[in-house]
């Protein structure tokens, strides 16, 4: 949840703030607002395919987990729908 705030609010990366919170939203016993949040994140198109990509290309060069990537994914096709 903090590295979600993080993102968002201080270093203004919506597509990782929205994989950070989708991570906590995974969690058990995940309050159901994480999960609200990151549906709000998605769907006022907060999230420019840019930034996604561009979050994927840091990952990538600098040996990001899986299941972050994974995520991000995730994100990118909830997107383009």
């Amino acid at each position: 949840m903090t590295q979600g705030y993080v993102s968002y609010f201080l270093m203004k990366e919506p597509a990782q703030a929205a994989s950070f919170f989708m991570m906590a939203a995974s969690r058990p016993k995940s309050p159901a607002y994480v999960q609200r949040l990151v549906n709000k994140l998605i769907r006022e198109n907060t999230l420019d395919p840019k930034d996604i990509e561009e979050s994927l290309k840091i990952l990538d060069q600098h040996g990001g987990s899986e299941t972050f990537k994974q995520i991000l994914s995730t994100i990118e096709s909830s997107t383009k729908k």
